[in-house]
This record gives C-alpha cells, sequence and structure tokens, in this order.
C-alpha cells in the first residue's frame, strides 16, 4: 500500500490507488508512441504523437494524484500525514559489559478506542423485503430531511456553489444516528454472524439498509453482547453531488450535478 493511501474523501471507500509521476509520464509517452503508427497513414496524427512524446518528461512536474476505484474521484494526495514517520532503524543502545539482572518492561496500558467506524455493506443490492437499497435510501433521505426542516445540497444555490467553490451532496446535512438500529441473522445463508442494519423511520416501522461488513461483525456483536455502544451516529455518504465543472462551449464554469452509489457510513461511540 502507497504510504500516501487514504480513504476516498468522496465515498469513504478504501479501494484507492495512487498514480505517481511515472505513471502519467507512461500514459503520455505509451499513448505517443501508439499513435505514431497510426501517423503513418494519418498525418495530423503524427504531429498529436509527437506532442505527447515531447511533453511527456513534463508528467513529473506533476503531483501525486489519489483515485478512487468505485467512484473514480481524483485529489492531491497529502504528504503531511506519512512522511514524518522515521524509515531507518534508531540506534540501539550500547550493551553494557557487566552483568545485569534484567527486570521486567514496565506495561504500558493499551488506549481502546472510543469509536467504531464502518461503511455499511450490500446497499446496491435488494433487502429482505425484495426492496432496492437505493430507492430505499433515497426515500428515506428525502422524507427525515423534510420533516426535520433540513434543506438538500446544504441549502445552497448554484450561484453560491460557484462562488465558494464549493462540492455538496444531496443530504451533506442529514444525521441518520437516532434511526439506526442492528439486528442479529443468525439464520443468513453466507454468514451465520451477519448483523442487518435497520433504518427505523417513522417510529415503529424498520427498514433493512444492508449489513455490518463481514470483516467488522464479530467485533460488532461482541460490543452489543456487552452492551458497551453508547450511542451512535451516521451520514449519507455519495449519491446525488453538484459540484463545479468547466464548460468549453460556454467558456465559463458551470454547476453540474454527479451521481454515484449512495451509502450509510456509521460510527459507533464506546462507554468508558
Amino acid at each position: 500500500m502507497s504510504k500516501f493511501w487514504e480513504p476516498c474523501p468522496r465515498c469513504g471507500s478504501n479501494k484507492v490507488k495512487t498514480l505517481g509521476k511515472g505513471t502519467f509520464f507512461l500514459i503520455f509517452f505509451g499513448s505517443g508512441g501508439c499513435l505514431i503508427w497510426i501517423g503513418f497513414i494519418f498525418f495530423p496524427v503524427l504531429i498529436l504523437a509527437a506532442i505527447l512524446i515531447l511533453v511527456s518528461p513534463l508528467a513529473f512536474l506533476l503531483p501525486k494524484v489519489n483515485q478512487c476505484e468505485e467512484c473514480k474521484y481524483s485529489w492531491k494526495v497529502n504528504k503531511k500525514g506519512t512522511e514524518n514517520i522515521p524509515t531507518t532503524p534508531t540506534q540501539s543502545t550500547p550493551v553494557p559489559t557487566t552483568l545485569v539482572t534484567p527486570q521486567p518492561p514496565d506495561i504500558l496500558p493499551v488506549p481502546e478506542r472510543k469509536t467504531v467506524g464502518f461503511n455499511v455493506s450490500g446497499v446496491t443490492f435488494d433487502n429482505d423485503k425484495g426492496k432496492d437499497i437505493q430507492n430505499l435510501l433515497r426515500k428515506l433521505g428525502k422524507e427525515i430531511s423534510r420533516d426535520e426542516g433540513i434543506r438538500v445540497f446544504s441549502g445552497l444555490k448554484n450561484s453560491e456553489i460557484l462562488e465558494y467553490n464549493e462540492e455538496v451532496s444531496e443530504f451533506e446535512d442529514l444525521e441518520l444516528g437516532e434511526y439506526i438500529r442492528f439486528e442479529k441473522d443468525p439464520e443468513n445463508e453466507f454468514d451465520k454472524n451477519a448483523i442487518k442494519v435497520l433504518v427505523e423511520y417513522p417510529l415503529g416501522t424498520k427498514h433493512h439498509i444492508g449489513y455490518v461488513p463481514k470483516t467488522d461483525n464479530v467485533n460488532i456483536l461482541k460490543l452489543i453482547d456487552s452492551d458497551s455502544i453508547k450511542s451512535t451516529s451516521a451520514l449519507m455518504v455519495g449519491g446525488k453531488i453538484k459540484l463545479v465543472d468547466y464548460d468549453e462551449e460556454k467558456d465559463k464554469d458551470i454547476v453540474v450535478v454527479d451521481e454515484i452509489t449512495l451509502g450509510v457510513k456509521v460510527t459507533l461511540h464506546l462507554k468508558d
């Protein structure tokens, strides 16, 4: 894994790859090399191939870029997070020449995590009632936003998005934590430790929106059985997103609407 790895800031996915300077160089140089052969038949393509080959060394001036493999969002890498980690071993303390009785090391308490987070899995499938979870999440998001007086896209007009160069999702300000419920699913044919994630809205009506990821469900089961969860917070991620893009025909920035998979990011706050 690259030392510049970080989860996708748009959809929260962990499937992220880092594109380095060498990658961009190979793209430019390789594309130019392939186009040369076409250029022997169609001369203007030969000019384009020459330009790509000539500018390919400039790729080494470009910054490293992370790209999400799920929503294809790209962003500059954050070089501050990992560069300060030493890569060489520290100098060891000289061994004394006199015989010293070994002493047991001081055992320091390991700080426990106060939160546990995960993205709800299975949100692109039908739920246990045969309902499409994507459509269900959009419906719930709109209903809860309306009932709680929460404006979609943070209430921003397109002119404000252009002015501040904002990128805002439809349910940016919606908090689902108080409606999240968990239900064990021991009869699940794929995983006996499966845990359903439900949204109870309105009160008394539960909607199945997915599962706790298989990599986390055993740990979450222990937290549920030991009554270790103090509270739950949850946010909708992805879905419809308004962002600023450049329109070549109009020769100006415009607001466009992009849409990716709508998901739910859950954070469990643990008791002391």
